[in-house]
């Protein structure tokens, strides 16, 4: 997301905070209800102009989720999302479930996911119609560095 936002190392909280508000805009999302559930996820202090949440942990989880899914779906109807997630192998629980959550969608939506798991990494949620798995074996010879003519 970090990426998405164009944040650099170097900014400010509050700058943070504002590319994060202009990312939102365009989407018609009210930052008074998406801000306060995007904030914490990616370590923002949230200012005073935004009311604090008053949702049990479990309620934020499902809120802050259900922003998340929203917001790749709007984008995917103004063009198609490919989402690429390496490693799945080492994602925590709120991950997967996202990521449950995006597969659901896929029918629908303008979106291309390619996830990225080792061979004994079994996804948790259940088969799907619209997923492929494809298992690739390790290369049994080196990596040849590829010469260029001059």
């Amino acid at each position: 997301m970090q990426r998405l936002l164009q944040w650099r190392r170097e900014d400010a909280p509050e700058d943070k905070l504002k590319k994060l508000e202009g990312a939102l805009e365009p989407y018609g999302f009210s930052l008074q209800e998406m801000v306060p559930l995007l904030a914490p996820l990616l370590s923002l202090p949230l200012p005073e102009r935004y009311p604090p949440l008053t949702l049990t942990p479990q309620r934020q989880k499902q809120k802050t989720l259900e922003a998340l899914l929203t917001w790749l779906l709007k984008e995917a109807e103004r063009q198609a999302v490919r989402l690429d997630i390496e490693d799945l192998h080492w994602a925590d629980p709120s991950t997967l479930e996202f990521l449950s959550l995006i597969l659901d969608q896929v029918p629908t939506a303008r979106l291309l996911v390619v996830l990225t798991f080792r061979p004994e990494f079994m996804p948790p949620w259940p088969v799907r119609s619209h997923v492929t798995q494809i298992t690739l074996s390790r290369s049994r010879s080196a990596a040849w560095p590829v010469n260029r003519q001059r």
